[in-house]
């Protein structure tokens, strides 16, 4: 999807919205090793009301792979989904472009991501053909036009939009960071190829009902907005209604790693987050974040990033 306007650069590097009308990246596309394109899209549109950003018409050689985080309440098909509900995740390649626009709200942030590859890169990295693909796609439509059709696993949803979120606020600036980026446009892309697998029929999978997946939700926002002081592994639990064990098992299953693992991800986005918006200096961030310790907080931003808090802090000013 790409806005009026830009649809004869849709791989420029960098767009951003005219100040009058917003702020933030209307278009951002980092080149990454292994034939992907990542582009990011975080922009807010000032005014009242609905407005609504038009798919780009030109036909490129992409097969492409998209998420909408938040601003969105819904996209227009072409043609049916055969979906009770906005379908805010999808695919798109020449011969199966299903959307026609997706309409935006004002005044609210705008996040969406997706990943692309070209043929070729995209049969080397997945071991399927695009024809695979519209075959695979085809036969989804027709499974969601079902009664009794397969639905989407809420399990890969959740992960996939966790994955664009770590993602979309990542500049590559070094080597690291483009590591980092492209890690998760694969991991974006095999959650995406499993639940296009599970739709067409394919996959033995089904939605796990041992795991409350919305009680993992609850965990994940509780650590989000307490990140600074959050609750203790049993109290987090206490307070989703799941004892410990269940909590663990839970986001190893969901998320691949432990509540502790998701909180020190967390702080440590964020805390590159503020730095690069200049709201607050290294010590004060670390502490903002829930870091007592200066030296444990650079040694992990370190671990994580590559590179120290401070010099971060330097290289975005």
């Amino acid at each position: 999807m790409a806005p009026q306007g830009c649809r004869d650069r849709a791989l420029r590097e960098d767009v951003g919205v005219i100040p009058s009308h917003g702020e933030g990246c209307l278009l951002r596309t980092v080149r990454l090793s292994r034939g992907i394109n990542v582009s990011m899209q975080d922009f807010t549109i000032y005014g009242n009301g609905i407005a609504r950003l038009v798919r780009d018409e030109t036909s490129l050689p992409l097969i492409s792979f998209y998420t909408c985080l938040s601003g969105v309440t819904r996209i227009s098909a072409i043609r049916s989904r055969g979906l009770p509900r906005p379908r805010l995740s999808d695919a798109e390649l020449a011969g199966y472009n299903p959307a026609g626009s997706m309409e935006i709200i004002r005044n609210r942030r705008v996040k969406i991501f997706t990943v692309s590859l070209e043929p070729a890169h995209f049969i080397r990295i997945s071991g399927q053909t695009r024809h695979d693909l519209l075959e695979t796609l085809e036969r989804i439509e027709f499974n969601l036009g079902r009664k009794n059709g397969p639905h989407p696993l809420e399990s890969i949803e959740f992960s996939a939009r966790l994955v664009a979120g770590q993602a979309i606020g990542v500049t590559p600036r070094t080597f690291e960071d483009r590591l980092f980026l492209e890690s998760k446009a694969l991991e974006f892309l095999s959650l995406h190829l499993r639940q296009l697998k599970h739709l067409a029929g394919s996959s033995a999978q089904k939605v796990p009902g041992a795991i409350p997946l919305d009680k993992i939700k609850k965990a994940c926002d509780i650590l989000k907005c307490e990140m600074a002081d959050p609750p203790g592994a049993k109290e987090l639990a206490r307070r989703v209604g799941m004892n410990h064990n269940q909590l663990v098992e839970g986001f190893r299953s969901q998320l691949g790693i432990l509540p502790f693992e998701y909180l020190r991800t967390l702080r440590l986005e964020s805390a590159r987050n503020l730095l690069a918006s200049q709201q607050f200096n290294v010590t004060q961030t670390a502490l903002h974040v829930g870091f007592s310790s200066l030296s444990h907080f650079t040694k992990s931003f370190k671990e994580k990033f590559g590179i120290t808090p401070k010099a971060w802090a330097v290289t975005t000013r």
